[in-house]
């Protein structure tokens, strides 16, 4: 990915509501780690992302292994942010996916 997210980037923007409760960006970004970040911007340029431990979507989206990827969405999919149906995958909040889309 081009940028990953920084949370002087998040200013001025509003709420998303990821399970009916009220969250900033800022936060969502701060409480992330950079493997986490990378994975929610990639799941949300995909719109919804298959196979993403697959040599393909990692290259695609210059992310470092299987592994990493595997280590960094068990947290994302326990906190909401990812939903998961089958093995195919996308950002929770559509607001808060299009802002990923478009801001990155």
């Amino acid at each position: 990915l081009d940028k990953v997210i920084c949370a002087s980037q998040t200013a001025g923007v509003d709420h998303f509501f990821l399970g009916g409760i009220g969250v900033a960006p800022t936060q969502i970004v701060l409480n992330a780690t950079c493997k986490q970040k990378i994975l929610l911007q990639a799941i949300a340029k995909e719109g919804i992302a298959e196979k993403i431990t697959s040599a393909k979507f990692i290259k695609k989206h210059n992310l470092s292994s299987a592994s990493s990827i595997q280590a960094a969405l068990k947290p994302l999919l326990e906190n909401d942010l990812l939903t998961q149906t089958e093995n195919r995958y996308r950002v929770y909040d559509y607001f808060f996916s299009d802002w990923l889309k478009n801001e990155f």
